[in-house]
């Protein structure tokens, strides 16, 4: 179980430990085919460093040499933009989030006008509230354009277009659409989210699309995204690394636990910063709450 002390220092000592246990799985494959178990565990390290193509594959690898292998094929769908059928024994259990990455998201043009739109508003940005409706940099420490701003009802306007498709792909049923919220984001050097959830105000699908230039100027702002129980409840320390890419939209369900490492700009320049547009689309029904934290 993931608790409120689990540090982005600790994620960073055990990123060293992905790097070498890929290195080492590489090095038994030129000598011999992986086993079935060794498969399953190399996929895991590739989740976990963002190599979400090259971790479906190892986990279906895995699912051909044992074809029984329930959590396999249910991570293998989920990084595949499969919602994936839950396994009986892991009902109860943290699951991975089912993903859908919809790369070249937004036309040449409409890229260019939004990128435009952050750089000559770098001026107005602001620390973006914790969700209780109070700023806490220790919780979360970003930036956000408030108020209504013109390119919001544009993609919101694209999201809501690519939706059904979306949830069709996330295994969510249709369900009535009360509100799709748009909100623009920036994350400065060293500005990160810690875990939360965004389970609250009838929210069930949760969305970032990812401004980076045609060269990504900046490492780290990698979005976690925690295995979680069915209920929102529970998480455990295992994850999928969602490494930002120019002009993908990423989604999942709201329920899920995740989190933003902290960014490593190279420049105080706003243009090779983090730059990105979040947002969540709630159903009908909304039971206002205190945003849930860490577990």
């Amino acid at each position: 179980m993931i608790t409120a002390e689990k540090s982005y220092d600790e994620l960073a000592r055990v990123e060293e430990l992905y790097r070498k246990a890929g290195q080492r799985f590489q090095a038994i494959a030129r000598e011999r085919p992986l086993l079935a178990a060794e498969l399953f565990q190399y996929a895991d390290v590739q989740r976990k460093a963002g190599n979400i193509p090259e971790a479906a594959h190892l986990f279906y690898a895995c699912c051909e040499q044992e074809p029984g292998n329930a959590k396999a094929k249910l991570l293998a769908d989920r990084l595949s933009g499969l919602g994936g059928v839950t396994p009986l024994e892991m009902s109860d259990s943290p699951c991975p989030a089912p993903l859908v990455l919809r790369p070249d998201f937004l036309p040449a043009d409409d890229k260019a006008r939004l990128l435009d739109f952050f750089l000559s508003h770098e001026g107005e940005f602001t620390p973006a509230p914790d969700g209780c409706g109070g700023y806490d940099p220790e919780v979360r420490n970003n930036l956000e354009l408030a108020g209504s701003r013109s390119v919001k009802q544009p993609f919101r306007e694209r999201v809501a277009a690519a939706l059904p498709a979306i949830l069709q792909h996330l295994g969510i049923h249709p369900f009535p659409i009360k509100k799709i919220e748009v909100k623009l984001r920036a994350y400065r050097d060293g500005q990160y989210f810690r875990m939360h959830t965004d389970a609250i105000w009838g929210r069930r699908l949760t969305f970032t699309y990812y401004l980076c230039g045609e060269q990504k100027q900046y490492a780290g702002g990698d979005l976690l995204v925690f295995d979680t129980s069915a209920d929102g409840v529970r998480c455990s320390e295992n994850f999928t690394r969602l490494i930002p890419r120019d002009n993908c939209l990423c989604c999942f369900p709201s329920h899920y636990f995740h989190a933003v490492t902290p960014v490593k700009a190279g420049s105080h320049d706003f243009r090779s910063e983090r730059l990105a547009v979040n947002g969540h689309v709630s159903g009908a029904e909304e039971t206002p709450s205190g945003e849930q934290r860490k577990k």
